[in-house]
């Protein structure tokens, strides 16, 4: 399956139901290591992970 890494760092906003892009401050250090600064740069990095079934 290949997806986004931005997508490892969405949250559910508990008020609105909506996902929104909120990396935590160690989400944050590890998206930094890699040169990944904003959401943008994210949704343009693409990961690919083998499904077992």
């Amino acid at each position: 399956m290949i997806t986004s890494l931005a997508n490892a760092f969405f949250q559910t906003n508990l008020e609105t139901g909506l996902f929104v892009w909120k990396p935590t401050p160690k989400e944050q250090i590890f998206l930094s290591k890699i040169n990944i600064n904003n959401q943008e740069e994210a949704l343009l990095k693409c990961t690919l992970s083998g499904v077992k079934i």
